[in-house]
């Protein structure tokens, strides 16, 4: 038998084996990707965060405040808004715990909503802050790991600023990158 054309056969057994091993993690994570697109916009998710928009527009800031820190002290008193806040914190945690390492599948999700992340890591950075004092440094990591990725992604399309529009047209808030 002749052994150049053994390894020939050995060498292309593996290329194609690699080939095969690539689909499938491509599969895997465009799977994944998919079912939390679904999740992201669902009725239910999406209904909340509009509904977390429109507090947040409409909170009435005090002399000597900031607007995120008068709706963390809303939200702390408004169980219904805390509960929606805190679904939108654990929804973009996990995507952020699951933001793939290749830059194909990772573009990908941050493409979907970046201002979605960026906006909701603004609105409840305060809170947070807090939750990081009392539960540990590394809570809501993957989410900040996420909202940093999605500003780095519109700082390279040239994007200074975005702004979040008000439901209610009362007064669109804009965000600095």
């Amino acid at each position: 038998m002749d052994t150049n054309n053994f390894d020939g056969i050995n060498f292309l057994s593996m290329v194609g084996e690699w080939a095969i091993a690539a689909v499938i993690y491509w599969e895997f994570e465009s799977n994944r990707l998919d079912r939390f697109l679904a999740d992201a916009f669902s009725e239910g998710y999406s209904k909340d965060r509009s509904e977390i928009y429109e507090q947040y527009c409409g909170v009435a800031v005090p002399s000597g405040t900031t607007r995120e820190i008068a709706f963390k002290d809303l939200f702390k008193t408004d169980d219904p808004l805390r509960i929606k806040c805190e679904r939108q914190l654990a929804l973009l945690n996990s995507v952020g715990s699951r933001l793939p390492k290749l830059p194909p599948f990772k573009n990908r999700a941050i493409e979907w909503f970046p201002h979605t992340a960026i906006f909701m890591w603004k609105i409840l950075e305060p809170y947070i802050k807090d939750r990081r004092a009392q539960a540990g440094s590394h809570w809501a990591n993957s989410f900040e790991k996420l909202a940093l990725a999605c500003q780095k992604e519109l700082k390279c399309r040239g994007q200074k600023q975005i702004v979040l529009v008000d439901p209610k047209h009362r007064q669109n808030i804009a965000f600095d990158l």
